[in-house]
């Protein structure tokens, strides 16, 4: 087996303690042929100590496990990390040696980012691939990878892999406290923005403004205008653009108000009230009519009987009193529904020839023109 020696530089610089520890445990688990444990070490310790020795173990660990692509891969980051390792030309070999078969299947994908430092993640399992700037070896098809860096926005991107080619790919991160921008049209001069009711800038503008990422109200106030009120979403480095409308303002005319005049037939209190004392009458004189007509038959019947005299006459009596109450209330019943005819038909006649202004509120004592008499109204 090949493990690079320690760089020139290692002997001075400092060295992580913790990840020698985990260095040396790996080179235990690979002379015991446990490659895939060597090699989750190995990663582990490369994470604490970015020593470029430690990809080419990884290199010759997956070379020993069949895994050429992966191979390759660490064996070119060594080299490029490393460009005068003592063993570069053994490494050149091994490259060289297996990128033929590794073609046949897999693609090289240079992938670089704004900043550099983005670990490179297959999303399949999670894998690392690498720190750009990176070649990573990837299967013929679409792989999909994670791009992640501190104090940044996660990408997840779909990649195209075609077996025997490269492909480059340059990716921007965006900070996580990176702004977003709002541009307006139909601003006028001299108003002013408010955002979520802080005010924010005054026109002219010199360019977009800047605002948070999420969700805000926006309101642009103007003197002498309606306020132009948004509700807008805003995304990281990307612009909104707001239409801002400003309205004058309708100043309020004197207060109307109009009375509708009631249409078709109207039907007074009064006359509803005099129609009801009427069938109440009329109700109660059948009622009473009845009665007499039963102290009638009963005085024929005394009569047939041959009931005494004192009998028969007061039964007729009584029949003749109720006889009489049924036709006072008959009479009472027909005043009232003369009255509220008669009282129907004056409210619908004053209703048509009633010219009084409906704005102007009617009293019952209403003065003339010239103040010299006065009219009552009813």
């Amino acid at each position: 087996m090949l493990f690079a020696p320690l760089r020139a530089d290692a002997q001075t610089r400092e060295r992580d303690p913790a990840a020698a520890l985990i260095a040396k445990e790996a080179v235990s688990h690979f002379k015991a042929r446990r490659y895939a444990q060597a090699i989750t070490l190995f990663e582990r310790a490369w994470s604490l100590d970015p020593d470029p020795r430690f990809l080419f173990n990884l290199g010759t660990c997956h070379e020993k496990s069949g895994h050429l692509p992966e191979a390759v891969q660490h064996f070119e980051r060594f080299l490029n990390l490393w460009p005068d390792a003592p063993n570069r030309t053994k490494v050149q070999a091994a490259i060289a040696k297996h990128r033929a078969s590794v073609l046949r299947t897999h693609g090289a994908v240079n992938i670089t980012t704004t900043p550099p430092g983005a670990d490179i993640v297959l999303a399949r399992g999670d894998v690392l691939l690498g720190r750009t700037p990176v070649v990573v070896w990837l299967l013929n098809g679409r792989a999909r990878v994670k791009v992640t860096l501190k104090d940044h926005v996660q990408r997840a991107e779909a990649v195209d892999v075609r077996a025997g080619e490269e492909t480059a790919i340059a990716w921007k991160l965006v900070r996580e406290d990176a702004p977003g921008f709002v541009s307006f049209t139909g601003l006028e001069a001299g108003a002013t923005i408010e955002l979520d009711g802080v005010l924010v800038g005054a026109a002219p503008l010199t360019g977009p403004m800047t605002a948070p990422p999420g969700q805000h109200s926006l309101i642009v106030r103007m003197a002498g205008r309606l306020p132009s009120t948004h509700a807008i979403q805003v995304v990281r480095t990307e612009t909104v653009t707001v239409d801002v409308k400003l309205e004058p303002v309708v100043e309020a005319g004197p207060i109307v108000t109009i009375t509708e005049e009631p249409d078709g037939f109207e039907f007074p209190v009064g006359a509803w009230t005099a129609l009801g004392v009427g069938l109440g009458a009329g109700a109660a004189g059948l009622t009473v009519n009845f009665l007499a007509t039963k102290d009638a038959e009963d005085a024929r019947l005394i009569s047939n009987t041959g009931g005494s005299g004192e009998e028969w006459n007061a039964a007729v009596d009584k029949a003749n009193d109720k006889l009489l109450i049924a036709n006072v209330l008959y009479a009472t019943a027909g005043v009232g529904a003369l009255t509220a005819g008669v009282w129907l038909l004056v409210a619908n006649l004053r209703g048509d020839d009633d010219e009084t202004d409906a704005t102007t509120p009617t009293s019952l004592l209403t003065p003339t023109p010239h103040g010299a008499a006065w009219t009552l109204r009813f």
